[in-house]
């Protein structure tokens, strides 16, 4: 019997017996603990753990080598401060205001400030017939002859002089009967134009209407220093006689 096997057993390329399949690997049954040790890793050789040791190092120095680069601005965790917007348009809260002084001190004081900025005859009389027409043009205000910074800035030493000696004689009044800026009356038609000059006098004519008749004020300059200086007031009714002047009413009243 086994001659009979042993012949029948076929034969490799080399004229040897041929050998027998490896029996296929049976998973241990479930359950049973083999399982888990059968697919549980190995641990690494000591080449491999120098091969990784090895890397690491060479990964290290390499990224040391490198500059660092800062995150992107849209990375970073703290949020860039958003951009202010201007101040002109940002409106001002009401709340936060100051009380609005009323239109008439107001354009009074604008006026007031313009003062400095009028240097020749002419653009002094505009400038005191603004404060006196106040900011609805009534002429229903305190008159610029009753400013005191028209009085400093433009009077001249003598004019001023006298104004403070009729003034002193009666502290608190008016030294005046009527408005010289207006002649005592309303204001209409307003016109200022240059009536005679010389080197060191000017003479500037204001010729306005009223309800009942026609004006003139005239206003005479003269050089102090570098500077005009109102030196006197006059003034007219238009088809009437007789003329008024400032000088003569407070040298009058000086007298009395």
């Amino acid at each position: 019997m086994a001659q009979f096997q042993m012949y029948n057993q076929p034969a490799s390329a080399a004229g040897q017996p041929a050998a027998a399949p490896a029996p296929a690997a049976v998973p241990p049954p479930p359950g049973s603990g083999l399982q888990s040790q059968a697919q549980a890793p190995q641990p690494p050789t000591k080449v491999e753990k120098k091969a990784k040791t090895a890397q690491a190092k060479k990964s290290a120095r390499v990224a040391k080598a490198k500059p660092a680069v800062p995150p992107p601005a849209a990375e970073s965790q703290t949020a860039a401060p958003a951009e202010a917007a201007p101040a002109e348009a940002a409106a001002p809260a009401e709340a936060a205001s100051p009380a609005a002084k009323p239109a008439k001190h107001i354009a009074r004081a604008d006026a007031g400030m313009k003062l400095t900025g009028a240097r020749g005859p002419r653009d002094i009389v505009a400038s005191i017939y603004r404060i006196s027409a106040g900011a609805d043009g009534s002429y229903s205000g305190p008159s610029a002859f009753d400013n005191e910074k028209v009085r400093h800035l433009y009077f001249s030493k003598d004019l001023a002089a006298a104004v403070a000696a009729r003034q002193a004689q009666s502290p608190g009044g008016s030294i005046l009967d009527f408005d010289p800026i207006t002649n005592g009356s309303d204001v209409q038609d307003l016109d200022i134009a240059v009536e005679s000059q010389q080197p060191d006098r000017v003479s500037i004519a204001a010729h306005f209407n009223s309800s009942d008749d026609s004006s003139v004020v005239h206003y005479d300059f003269v050089k102090e220093g570098k500077a005009w200086k109102l030196d006197d007031i006059r003034g007219e009714i238009v088809g009437q006689s007789g003329q008024w002047s400032l000088r003569d009413i407070l040298k009058n009243s000086a007298r009395s």
